[in-house]
Order: C-alpha cells, then sequence, then structure tokens
C-alpha cells in the first residue's frame, strides 16, 4: 500500500481533507465502547472529559489517545496512538476514498 506525502504546495489542504480522516470510525465508536465496557460510569465520564481534552490541544486525535483505555482492553493495541504520534509530530492522517495520504503540517504547528 503506497501512502501519499503531501503538503500546502501540492494542495490546499482543506481540499484534500473532504473526503475524510481514517481514524473516523474508531473516533466514532469510542464513547459506545466505553458504555459497552464500563457501563453508565464509562459513558458519563467520556462525555465528562470528552470536550475538555479536546479544547486541551484543539485535536481529536490526542484526546482520543487519552480516552481509549475507556474503550478497550488494556492488553489491546491502542488503535489511536499513531494518529496522535502523527499528529504530535506535525502531520495529519488522510483518505481520499482511494488512498491514503498524511499531510505535511509543521510549518502550521511551528515545529518545522
Amino acid at each position: 500500500m503506497q501512502i501519499d506525502i503531501l503538503s500546502e504546495v501540492d494542495i490546499p489542504l482543506l481540499d484534500e481533507f473532504q473526503s475524510g480522516d481514517p481514524f473516523y470510525y474508531i473516533r466514532d465508536r469510542l464513547s459506545a465502547g466505553a458504555k459497552a465496557r464500563h457501563g453508565q460510569v464509562g459513558w458519563d465520564a467520556y462525555f465528562f472529559l470528552s470536550e475538555p481534552l479536546y479544547r486541551l490541544r484543539s485535536s481529536y486525535h490526542s484526546r482520543d489517545w487519552v480516552l481509549w483505555p475507556l474503550f478497550s482492553d488494556h492488553a489491546a493495541a491502542d488503535l489511536t496512538k499513531a494518529s496522535y504520534l502523527l499528529q504530535e509530530g506535525g502531520w495529519s492522517p488522510g483518505w481520499t476514498g482511494e488512498r491514503l495520504f498524511i499531510f505535511d503540517r509543521r510549518k502550521e504547528f511551528g515545529l518545522s
């Protein structure tokens, strides 16, 4: 599988991200998973922590990484770690519907 590396030189950020985020499926199911594993307490914890964690970094990637233990078994692979690490490095993962790509945002994030 090929993963393209793109930047604003290639295509505007908003144009490329119209198709979606490859981690959306995971992100969309975190709250239900928290409820399935921990009942109403997990559900409440997810929503209590979700917005403050998002606002702290203005990022779903870091929020999801912190909330992952509510969703998963502690021995399970962390499906949010890759998106978190990419974002921390100044990269945003994307999906065009046909291919994966990562978008170089290091300059925007002050990392280059």
